[in-house]
């Protein structure tokens, strides 16, 4: 169990939630940090194709009958929401066959390129609750709330890849220039460099001497 599920009486997210109280950041495959750090990754990427479990546990058990809604909140400010009823304590999240679905009964004016747009531009969170609660205390004590992603097409994938071989091409070269071949052409280089430093050094001082010296 997650330390801080122990302050949630009863739905707490074991999942989705990427970063923990102490800095300790860790991201599921197929997610794709912001930022380089091991302790702050920036909302991640995730792919629209991929299937992604979102887990959490209920620890009333007297509410075991009740379903969790589960609510996709992907552009809080316009109210574009998805939401579903799951009885359990796991649902699998594809974001692509999701976004295909709009416009749904919650947000019946929304397009499907009006979700994808927003979903890939805009940080959305999940939310869990007992579905006979009001959703405003979802940030209370009867629900929980996910950090926040974004979602791409499943072809971002492709041009990561690319960016990740072309990245260890560039090092795999500078490895062979710096360490193979190239070991005795640095080096002569190294010493010509000094040689033609030591060189205008000298020359700067038998100048001055020179210049010093009264005729």
């Amino acid at each position: 169990m997650l330390k801080r599920c122990e302050f949630h009486p009863d739905l707490c997210l074991l999942s989705f939630v990427w970063c923990d109280g102490n800095g300790h950041c860790s991201l599921p495959p197929g997610a794709y940090p912001r930022n380089a750090s091991s302790s702050n990754t920036g909302y991640p990427l995730l792919l629209s194709d991929t299937n992604y479990t979102i887990r959490w546990q209920a620890k009333n058990q007297s509410l075991t009958d009740v379903p969790v809604q589960l609510t996709w909140l992907i552009d809080d400010h316009s109210n574009l929401h998805w939401e579903t009823n799951v009885t359990g304590t796991e649902f699998i999240f594809n974001p692509g066959e999701i976004l295909n679905s709009f416009p749904t009964p919650r947000s019946p004016s929304t397009s499907i390129g009006d979700a994808w747009y927003a979903a890939s531009q805009f940080p959305s969170v999940i939310s869990i609750f007992r579905a006979d609660v009001n959703p405003s205390r979802v940030d209370g004590l009867l629900g929980d709330r996910s950090q926040e992603f974004i979602v791409q097409s499943y072809q971002t994938e492709e041009y990561l890849s690319t960016q990740v071989q072309l990245e260890y091409n560039k090092w795999k070269f500078g490895v062979g220039l710096g360490v193979g071949l190239g070991v005795p052409f640095l080096l002569a280089l190294a010493v010509l460099a000094t040689w033609l430093v030591c060189k205008k050094t000298m020359t700067k001082s038998v100048g001055k001497r020179a210049e010093a010296t009264p005729q």
